[in-house]
């Protein structure tokens, strides 16, 4: 897993050391922004406006993993990657501006990263109960 999130951050150019964004990131209550749906890139994704821009949907976690959204948040910014944090009751959300080569490399390595995950955790539930 590690070796996955190197190479995501080695895509989207990262350098290592760097530890304060140049620019703070906004964030929201994501309830007035009305989160929607699209049809792209042959997937269904959500999406957000403001202030008259797009921007789609690359991670979400509860709250309960603040410090990991902050951590990957604070990565984002400062690489200058456009980007909007929400919050409601249930989540906090990562939101890329679609017109960022950012957002399409987040999105598909969000849904790659998903299916190794759960795959890992069908095998150590099925090793676990085999013991």
């Amino acid at each position: 897993m590690a070796e996955v999130k190197k190479r995501i951050f080695d895509l989207l150019g990262f350098k290592a050391g760097v530890a304060f964004p140049s620019k703070l990131p906004t964030i929201l209550q994501e309830k007035p922004l009305s989160p929607f749906r699209f049809y792209g890139a042959d997937t269904i994704s959500e999406a957000v406006t403001y202030e008259g821009e797009i921007y789609g949907l690359v991670k979400q976690l509860d709250l309960s993993h603040r410090l990991q959204v902050y951590q990957l948040v604070g990565a984002l910014s400062a690489k200058d990657i456009p980007l909007l944090l929400t919050t409601s009751s249930s989540r906090l959300a990562i939101w890329i501006h679609l017109r960022s080569p950012s957002y399409s490399v987040l999105r598909d390595q969000e849904r790659i990263l998903s299916s190794v995950v759960m795959s890992l955790h069908s095998r150590l539930h099925r090793f676990k109960h085999h013991r």
